[in-house]
């Protein structure tokens, strides 16, 4: 990996391009596998240039503050937009695991970086999918390799993760991602479905971005659905009044738990939370 990085960084010239290669190695890292790289970018003689060892010494003090070792969560795509981490404990059957399948916001994060979010998340017995959607449109193309639409993905994703072989199934969205977790869980039938600040219908129907794309599919399958449903959690910054009346809303169009994390005063609950060292616990409540 070293090599790779140093090859690559040696080719770069501007700050937007030394951006661009780290938020891309920021989106499909595992902890362990970030911590490693980290600690040869600062070791690597003769130095390697500022904004690589800047990122990668400000990145590891990040990964640092979780009060243990880095964990080991080694990753490979299915599809190139979509990367599987193995739990830790690869000794347990996936009949005795979790699977947890992320749906990232706009910026494809799961609102930090990839290794920091891993490193709070239960691993011993859990399995993570990450989706990424370059084309920003809350996953209603669909990504590629897996599908045009949500219902493509999900279709995909009984077929490559076997989230049935699991001893439970949950979806993980924040933010544009929120929709679709929620769509995909309703469609394969998983245990739950949470919502972390996400996009809901009324939030993308009739705005200009959204090009006349349609969420109708969500509302006839949750009707179709009938009392069929998930557990659809709706998680949100307790004193963010634009999520709160989202989670409003949600709450009026499915029967959905309403999730208020305290003392929480932006979109991004997830590093607020990490910034207070609370991060695990409510990772941990919403994901086993």
């Amino acid at each position: 990996m070293i090599d790779r990085y140093v090859e690559t960084v040696r080719a770069l010239r501007t700050v937007n391009q030394f951006n661009r290669f780290h938020l891309e190695l920021e989106g499909v890292l595992g902890p362990a596998e970030f911590a490693d790289l980290a600690d040869r970018i600062l070791a690597f003689d003769p130095p390697l240039p500022d904004a690589g060892l800047h990122w990668a010494r400000a990145l590891r003090e990040l990964l640092a503050r979780s009060g243990r070792a880095p964990q080991a969560m080694p990753g490979y795509a299915i599809a190139p937009m979509a990367h599987f981490y193995r739990s830790g404990n690869a000794a347990l059957p996936r009949e005795s695991r979790t699977l947890v399948v992320c749906f990232t916001d706009a910026p494809m994060r799961m609102m930090m970086p990839l290794p920091l979010f891993l490193q709070h998340c239960p691993s011993t017995a859990h399995d993570y999918l990450v989706l990424r959607d370059p084309r920003r449109a809350w996953f209603l193309d669909g990504i590629d390799g897996l599908g045009g639409d949500v219902p493509g993905i999900a279709a995909s994703l009984d077929r490559l993760a076997s989230p049935r072989a699991y001893r439970r199934a949950v979806t993980l969205g924040v933010s544009a991602g929120g929709l679709a977790a929620w769509w995909t869980a309703i469609a394969l039938g998983f245990a739950r479905a949470v919502s972390v600040g996400g996009t809901l219908p009324e939030s993308i129907i009739g705005i200009p971005a959204a090009g006349g794309r349609s969420t109708a599919g969500f509302d006839d399958l949750v009707q179709a659905r009938g009392g069929a449903l998930p557990e659809l959690v709706y998680v949100y910054g307790e004193d963010h009044g634009h999520d709160r009346e989202k989670a409003a809303l949600a709450a009026a169009r499915v029967p959905a738990t309403l999730v208020a994390v305290p003392s929480v005063g932006r979109h991004n609950v997830f590093y607020d939370t990490f910034l207070r060292g609370e991060l695990a616990p409510l990772l941990e409540r919403l994901i086993s």
